[in-house]
């Protein structure tokens, strides 16, 4: 591979999640519905922060396994422009929320990806 110019690329993910506070714990507990992930802190901030952390890892984590695609098709996404895809007129779909979780809403988890070197940029028509 060609050294190539460095390259920074954001993905940004719009999850549905849910809240609620758990009286036996104490705590405020997150679900990220799609990815079956929950998380906890001592305000429903300090969860949130907790819950975008988790997602945020266990998506590095598929991404470092060369997993991505195959969990995510697993979990039953699809691309938009896929022939079965109803993007739902670019609304998040929250669908039903877990019993006792009180409050849904929506949560960006940005990912950073660095191009480290590039054949493909050295190469690319002029």
């Amino acid at each position: 591979m060609l050294p190539g110019p460095k390259s920074n690329m954001f993905v940004s993910f719009k999850l549905p999640t849910a809240y609620r506070y758990d009286d036996d714990a104490g705590v405020h507990v997150g679900c990220c519905l799609p990815l079956y992930i929950l998380s906890q802190g001592e305000t429903r901030a300090d969860a949130q922060r907790a819950l975008r952390s988790a997602v945020l890892l266990f998506l590095r984590h598929m991404w470092k396994r060369k997993i991505f695609d195959d969990l995510m098709a697993d979990m039953g996404f699809v691309p938009a422009d896929h022939p079965d895809a109803d993007p739902a007129g670019g609304e998040i779909y929250i669908g039903d929320m877990p019993p006792n979780f009180t409050e849904a809403g929506v949560m960006d988890v940005p990912m950073e990806l660095i191009m480290q070197e590039s054949s493909r940029a050295a190469s690319c028509p002029s």
